[in-house]
Formats: C-alpha cells, sequence, structure tokens
C-alpha cells in the first residue's frame, strides 16, 4: 500500500499477542465436493494448520469465544510448536500469560489450558460480560 513509511511502531509478541487464528484465512467448502476439495488442496499449508489449531484451542479449552480478552501465538522452533497465550480481565488490571513448547497443538494448547486455569481463568471467564 505505500504506507511504510507512516509506520512509527511494530508491535513484537511479548507486547501483544493477537487473537488465535488471527491472519490465517480458511476456505469452506462442502466435505463431499471432491472436485472443489482437489482444487483446494494445494492452498493447504500443514503448518499454518498445526499453528491455527493449538491457538484455536485455547479458546477452545476455556470455553472462550472471539468476544473475549484472550490472544494466542504459535510458532515453530526447531521442530516444536511454542504456543504462548493470555487472558485479561474485563478491566484489563489482572492479565495472565501461560506458553510452552510441544509437539503438537493438543499437547501445547492442553498444557496452556491447564496453567491458564491454575492462575484462575475460570473466574476471569465468569466476569466477563455476556
Amino acid at each position: 500500500m505505500g504506507l511504510g513509511e507512516r509506520v512509527t511502531e511494530r508491535f513484537e509478541i511479548a507486547d501483544m499477542l493477537p487473537a488465535g487464528g488471527q491472519g490465517a484465512l480458511g476456505i469452506e467448502c462442502a466435505r463431499d465436493n471432491a472436485g472443489v476439495l482437489d482444487l483446494l488442496k494445494p492452498l493447504e499449508d500443514a503448518a499454518t494448520r498445526e499453528r491455527v489449531l493449538a491457538e484455536r484451542g485455547v479458546a477452545a479449552g476455556l470455553g472462550a469465544d472471539c468476544t473475549m480478552p484472550l490472544g494466542a501465538c504459535a510458532v515453530a522452533v526447531n521442530g516444536a510448536l511454542r504456543l504462548e497465550a493470555m487472558l485479561a480481565s474485563p478491566d484489563g488490571v489482572k492479565i495472565i500469560r501461560a506458553a510452552t513448547c510441544a509437539e503438537s497443538a493438543a499437547e501445547a494448547s492442553g498444557r496452556v489450558v491447564e496453567d491458564l486455569l491454575s492462575q484462575g481463568a475460570a473466574a476471569m471467564l465468569e466476569a466477563l460480560p455476556g
């Protein structure tokens, strides 16, 4: 867009975690439509899928949705998956974080959810409006 010179700050993951799956593209089609599925297959990126599954696994494990102040980011590190997540209280005063490295999305999200719950995530989610 030619607006690079207007950028005044770049955020690091340590400073601002994105919402889980943010920036990933999803395409849906009927599962029995083999022709369309074959056309879409080259667009599938297994590494991206695994990272998105880990990020969204945090929300699913907490019973959270996209309206909640929850961030998650997974990256590949030396053949493993590093997942970091954070949850904020409704007023933003309390923020809890968890991170892990694991071999799979399910393992990473399970560990992070367990850690967040041990820090009081359930009570924080219950305090959210709606």
